[in-house]
């Protein structure tokens, strides 16, 4: 037979984890992913991918595993996003995500090409 702790105890944990799987599915976190590829399409390991939030001008990085993919996570559901990467001598167009667009999961293939000037 348990004691009335060990019973207390139990009905707190379940409460408690009651309690966050019901926070976690109401928190509106957004994830982007994708690949860094160069002109040819090809991956590009060890590409600095930079995330910037318009509304603190915070900026994250990322360095492109070996098959060129990235991933953030924990974006803000009510902030806009840009998204950019580089590598020596060579840059991604700027991507944007807005917090007009209701999806919470993101996948950003940016493509490589050589700096002007």
């Amino acid at each position: 037979m348990r004691s009335p702790q060990t019973a207390v105890a139990i009905a707190m944990f379940v409460t408690l984890a009651g309690t966050l799987a019901v926070a976690a599915q109401e928190l509106k976190v957004r994830t982007v992913q994708g690949r860094v590829v160069d002109e040819d399409n090809r991956a590009v390991a060890s590409a600095v991918v930079y995330l910037r939030d318009d509304r603190t001008n915070s900026v994250r990085t990322y360095i492109t595993n070996s098959s060129g993919h990235y991933r953030f996570s924990w974006l803000g559901e009510y902030d806009d996003y840009e998204l950019e990467a580089h590598t020596q001598n060579f840059r991604s167009h700027r991507h944007t995500i807005s917090q007009w667009d209701t999806r919470h999961e993101f996948v950003v293939d940016l493509k490589l090409q050589r700096k002007q000037g």
